[in-house]
């Protein structure tokens, strides 16, 4: 499945910590469609995470969004809002499928 397919295709997204390969040891995300296909893989880093919501976010099911992977860095003062970070960046949205990366600016 390309990830430039329609959006609306996507029937479910699970995200979920794999202790084993091919993706694990780490999170990954398993986006399964309506025809049966799937598309997987290992969420790396905020980009991978970040990507994945946006293409398929919309079928976010079983982990609530509030419990999203972290990948290094401080957790923010300041919370709502905000579903991921790094040491540089937050993942921000009011949805799954609409998130956005911004810079931090705590000092």
């Amino acid at each position: 499945m390309s990830p430039h397919e329609p959006r609306s295709q996507a029937a479910a997204l699970r995200i979920t910590f794999e202790p084993v390969p091919p993706h694990g040891p780490g999170w990954c995300y398993r986006a399964t469609f309506q025809d049966g296909a799937s598309e997987s893989g290992p969420l790396r880093n905020l980009e991978d995470l970040t990507a994945v919501l946006q293409r398929w976010g919309h079928g976010l099911e079983g982990l609530p969004w509030s419990e999203l992977p972290t990948f290094g860095g401080e957790a923010p003062r300041e919370t709502e809002g905000v579903w991921s970070w790094d040491a540089t960046r937050l993942l921000v949205g009011d949805r799954p499928d609409v998130v956005r990366l911004l810079p931090r600016l705590e000092r």
